[in-house]
């Protein structure tokens, strides 16, 4: 069956008028008429869906009506684009083939009878097929990180924790993670079936699909990390339908656009510019791996030049890597005068990110007015307030321990509101006032799943003078002439290179280490540098321990390796305080703010204090050990390691975790082993082989 006539009468004609069904009193109907792509005014469009009465249909419907009134100019169009590692084309999916593929898998799952499908997938076209055929399926889809061999214990334990919370579900993955999961024993009950979607050989249409309603839960983004208790964000069709749109509008993204994008697939903010923003506005959408940009960041602007990209979006650590990691040699035939719209987000946004970005990239074309703050969260709705300043706005003035000017993220979106409010007294800040953001509009999640204690805390919120419920996003700022700044956060997520961290998974690690820590409290928290944001850890010891530096220098050794065993990341600091330091709440809790701002005024008392540059975290024999004489391959290698890792001799047995390198390093290390020996070598392979010797003996195998 031909997927067009397969749809059009899945769902009401493009040109009939639809009732919204939630306000009988004041029903209006709106004409949602077949557009012409190319000459489509979004901004009409734009305010019919929030000033009208509106029925929020389903965004994959109102994508294939789109793709239906504009088949003989989409049907030869790229949809996306994905690069290898080296930059080069590796796929092309057109909007037919996107159709054909996506609508035979819905029909795949339909039949089957799935209600909820994890989707665990390598960055690609794979995963984006498999979203998009949850949702005309009508199966709730829950995104989560690619499941790999290095990181394979962590991935199976949140994977495990996830199925656990949403019931009965299928898990739709690639070959790889196929592999690897159907040959682990001790997944959860839940798990009905283990699906490579890439080899499946039946995909027809078989059946019609379900009809859509807008309150349906079309996705789960799960916030937590991998222990506790699981947050699963509910995002129904309807608030996929108003982000897509928000962003095309605040954005100007349109069919003749072209956007780059190497952001996660399952974060949020992705979700949206990466997979629902091209399809919904008819443009092109050129995709690379997140490692690609960690291990080679000029590929991300390389990408743009070459395919003339008019949007991208990326975290301030994105902007940061790409300005001090692109050489002068390969900026040289840089041209990025095409790029009218950079997106920045998810992170705190500082002057500095901006000075840097623009010192470096001037020279290529690139126009300072083209950078664009926005705000959001997974509970709110990706972009909830976006700037519309000309160029870049900073402001310093009153704001507490802020020592970085913070970026202008704009005004409110129409039919958002949003207000600073004092915590302890819910009462609205006045201007200028530091206060937590609270955020009320159409695509505030309806809670987290399952979750009716936390979802009391923070969602439905109410204030006395302003109508609506809010969200209460922990997220700490204030407002100036109805723009909002952001400060800080008055909830204790860490963000370390545009990923979250619970500060409790960091602690747990680091107790684990040693009975002397168990029983103590412990602290994390992240300070703002001119790096980017870093981790402090503040530790309880009694004074007896303290009293011995060596026992010192061994628990921060061991401490440092939990934190990267577990986490991947590194601690900037630890800290060794007495016993009953650390603050805590009346009931127990660790105050980990009231800690960081304790820390920051130097009013924490210290026992000890070790930072990654003045303490070794590994114990190198002083006898240098060489390769083997008269093999140029081992020689090359053996240099490359000592100069990546900045040592004068490496024992060939030495475990790279005794480093405590970073994602970033790992990256950037497994970069450096492929193009100096024209090899592919993901940087998942440094968790597999993890010394020198293994990793020598892999790459002579293929060589």
């Amino acid at each position: 069956m031909n997927w067009k006539v397969f749809l059009a009468a899945a769902d009401q004609p493009a040109n009939q008028a639809i009732d919204c069904p939630d306000d009988s009193e004041n029903t209006q109907s709106i004409n949602i008429p077949a557009i012409n792509l190319l000459v489509i005014n979004h901004s009409t469009f734009y305010q019919n869906i929030f000033f009208s009465k509106h029925f929020y249909k389903s965004i994959v419907m109102l994508i294939t009506e789109k793709l239906l009134a504009n088949r003989e100019l989409l049907n030869n169009k790229p949809l996306f684009i994905t690069l290898d590692s080296n930059g080069q084309q590796s796929k092309t999916l057109g909007y037919s083939d996107f159709m054909d593929q996506t609508l035979a898998l819905a029909s795949w799952l339909n039949t089957r009878g799935y209600k909820k499908a994890v989707l665990a997938y390598g960055p690609g076209i794979d995963f984006i097929i498999s979203f998009y055929a949850c949702l005309f399926a009508g199966v709730i889809a829950v995104p989560l990180p690619e499941i790999t061999e290095g990181t394979l214990t962590a991935d199976l334990q949140k994977l495990n924790i996830v199925s656990g919370d949403i019931g009965e579900c299928v898990v739709l993955t690639d070959y790889e993670a196929h592999q690897l999961l159907t040959s682990q024993a001790g997944l959860h009950a839940n798990i009905s079936t283990i699906v490579d979607t890439t080899t499946i050989s039946d995909l027809t249409l078989q059946q019609a699909l379900p009809a859509l309603k807008q309150d349906d839960i079309a996705c789960l983004l799960y916030t937590s990390g991998s222990t506790g208790a699981p947050k699963g964000v509910i995002i129904r069709h309807k608030d996929f339908y108003y982000n897509a749109a928000s962003l095309a509008e605040a954005s100007a993204f349109t069919s003749a656009s072209i956007g780059v994008s190497w952001m996660p697939q399952y974060h949020s903010f992705a979700l949206v510019f990466n997979a629902l923003l091209p399809a919904y506005a008819a443009g092109t959408m050129v995709l690379l791996a997140p490692y690609t940009f960690i291990a080679q960041p000029y590929r991300w602007i390389q990408a743009i030049s070459e395919y003339r990209a008019t949007h991208s979006a990326a975290p301030t650590f994105g902007y940061l890597q790409a300005a001090r990691n692109c050489t002068d040699e390969q900026l040289e035939s840089i041209d990025l005068s095409c790029w009218q719209v950079g997106l920045i987000a998810a992170e705190p946004i500082k002057s500095f990110v901006f000075d840097t970005f623009f010192k470096r990239f001037a020279s290529n074309g690139l126009e300072t007015e083209f950078l664009k703050p926005l705000y959001g969260l997974s509970e709110t709705g990706p972009i909830s307030c976006v700037s519309h300043q000309q160029a870049p706005f900073f402001k310093s003035e009153n704001t507490r321990a802020q020592s970085l000017s913070n970026a202008c993220l704009g005004s409110a979106f129409p039919a958002t509101k949003i207000v600073c409010v004092n915590p302890d007294t819910k009462q609205i800040c006045d201007d200028l006032e530091v206060g937590e953001i609270w955020v009320s509009g159409p695509s505030v999640s309806s809670g987290y799943w399952r979750n009716d204690e936390i979802n009391e805390q923070v969602f439905n919120q109410t204030l006395a003078t302003i109508p609506g419920d809010f969200f209460r996003t922990g997220d700490l700022g204030y407002l100036w002439n109805n723009e909002l700044y952001i400060t800080g956060r008055l909830k204790e997520i860490l963000i370390i290179n545009g990923k979250n961290h619970a500060p409790q998974e960091i602690e747990w690690a680091v107790q684990q280490v040693s009975p002397l820590l168990a029983n103590n409290a412990t602290a994390a928290f992240s300070v703002a540098t001119r790096e980017g944001e870093k981790i402090i850890l503040a530790q309880e010891i009694t004074e007896e321990i303290a009293a011995t530096p060596s026992n010192i220098d061994a628990i921060y050794k061991a401490v440092l390796q939990a934190a990267y065993r577990v986490h991947h990341i590194q601690l900037a600091s630890v800290i060794f305080v007495p016993v009953g330091s650390i603050p805590r709440t009346a009931g127990g809790k660790i105050r980990r703010s009231y800690c960081k701002e304790l820390f920051e005024q130097q009013q924490l008392p210290l026992l000890a204090i070790r930072t990654k540059d003045d303490a070794l975290t590994v114990s190198i024999p002083a006898q240098r050990i060489q390769p083997s004489s008269g093999n140029p391959l081992e020689d090359q290698l053996y240099a490359l390691f000592l100069k990546k890792l900045s040592l004068d001799l490496l024992p060939h047995d030495l475990e790279l975790d005794a480093f405590n390198l970073d994602s970033l390093q790992v990256a950037e290390l497994a970069a450096s082993i492929e193009s100096t020996f024209k090899i592919s070598f993901p940087p998942t392979l440094l968790f597999k082989y993890k010394n020198f010797q293994s990793i020598y003996s892999y790459i002579e195998a293929r060589m």
